[in-house]
């Protein structure tokens, strides 16, 4: 079985610092970074690697990026590898035009904050590595190389309408929201697509597909749904600061009804059990709630045991008061996690128990931290290998009251 290539990101910059800058921001998320330190040094690599990106630096002596970007998207080799435009020439609406009006996807000002910078990468090489599974599974499947490559090219007409919505976001000086609504609905529409397809490939052809291509069939599938969870947390990360929307009333008893349902249609009977006791009415977001506890609760469901059943508890452990905080206990009888990752287990794209074994983001509990602290509030975390993980939320409470248990599952 051919080996999956590590995608190729260009780097290109003028100025030597800048370029180890980028470097060591992006040395570990999964890709082999190639420097150019001048326009034509890049147009060469270009056409020599097979690229999943390009940050390119915008003011270059001799040829600039826009004049770089411009004769890439005239040869048919490279005018499909999406470009992101990094500048220190300030927020110029002229300028950021210019950019989206040759092709770039994105238009991002120095100093780069490294978050934002990684988080924008990683859906781009998520992406490439989706197109290249695409590929080896056409490669193999008898029968079905035309329906195929008809998804393929869905795929690269999907990517081109992202590129367009990225241009209108940038005439109007779209900030990192805007950018990551529209990667949200036009990377996810894409992916839907091959999970529909590789559906019916599977029902249709499976048996008759070599041990080779029924792999990089389940493989397109599996990369597809965590592609997707990445995407829709991103997207959830980057609203989180900048919603101005005032506080409503919000019945987590409800909210945790809602996330029973949810998971009980794909749970075993007997294997797990949700305990959940009188929650209170409080004043917060609905929808990051709704969030909060489904990545808590999906958090248990995806590290149990599998030797024994899962429980997973949630309650509450002291008084709520209208000044004071109310203490939300969320605990199960999981792997659990070892002591010495207790100051990590919060952090961005951190996986404690690694990806080959237990698929994930690295995002979710990131996530449950900044919904945590924009309603005022803390989270910690507790555990031991092989005793489950404690998680334990303090939210201020604004409206007295709470509301019967919801039922076991």
């Amino acid at each position: 079985m051919t080996q999956q290539p590590l995608p190729k990101i260009l780097l290109v910059d003028d100025r030597p610092n800048n370029l180890l800058a980028l470097k060591d921001i992006l040395e570990d998320i999964g890709a082999d970074l190639l420097l150019a330190y001048s326009g034509n040094e890049a147009l060469t690599l270009v056409t020599q690697h097979e690229l999943a990106l390009v940050l390119l630096d915008v003011q270059m002596p001799g040829m600039d990026g826009i004049e770089v970007a411009t004769l890439m998207r005239q040869v048919d080799t490279t005018k499909h590898i999406p470009i992101i435009f990094v500048t220190a020439y300030g927020h110029s609406a002229e300028m950021a035009f210019k950019g989206y009006e040759v092709g770039a996807v994105d238009y991002l000002h120095k100093p780069i904050a490294s978050e934002v910078l990684r988080s924008k990468v990683q859906v781009f090489l998520e992406l490439y590595l989706q197109k290249y599974v695409l590929k080896q599974a056409l490669s193999d499947l008898e029968g079905s190389q035309a329906d195929l490559k008809q998804r393929s090219d869905e795929l690269e007409r999907s990517h081109a309408d992202l590129k367009r919505r990225s241009e209108e976001l940038g005439r109007s000086n779209a900030d990192l929201k805007a950018f990551a609504s529209v990667a949200s609905h036009e990377l996810q529409e894409p992916l839907r697509k091959i999970q529909i397809f590789g559906d019916y490939v599977k029902r249709e052809s499976f048996t008759q597909m070599s041990e080779k291509g029924q792999e990089y069939l389940e493989r397109m599938q599996k990369s597809s749904l965590r592609m997707q969870s990445l995407i829709k947390n991103i997207l959830s990360l980057s609203r989180i600061n900048t919603q101005g929307d005032p506080f409503e009333s919000v019945n987590l008893n409800r909210v945790m009804t809602d996330i029973v349902d949810n998971v009980g249609g794909g749970l075993d009977e007997g294997q797990v059990r949700i305990e959940v006791g009188d929650v209170p009415i409080i004043e917060a977001d609905p929808i990051q709630m709704q969030q909060l506890f489904q990545n808590l609760i999906g958090n248990a469901i995806k590290f149990k045991h599998d030797d024994r059943p899962l429980v997973i508890r949630v309650t509450i452990t002291q008084e709520c008061s209208p000044d004071g905080l109310c203490q939300i206990v969320v605990e199960d009888n999981g792997i659990g996690f070892s002591p010495e990752h207790h100051e990590r287990i919060f952090g961005m794209f951190k996986r404690l128990h690694g990806n080959k074994v237990y698929d994930g983001t690295g995002i979710g509990l990131a996530l449950c931290q900044k919904i945590v602290e924009r309603h005022g509030g803390t989270i910690s975390a507790t555990g031991q290998d092989g005793e489950g993980a404690t998680f334990v939320l303090r939210l201020p409470i604004h409206q007295t009251g709470s509301v019967p248990a919801v039922p076991m599952l």
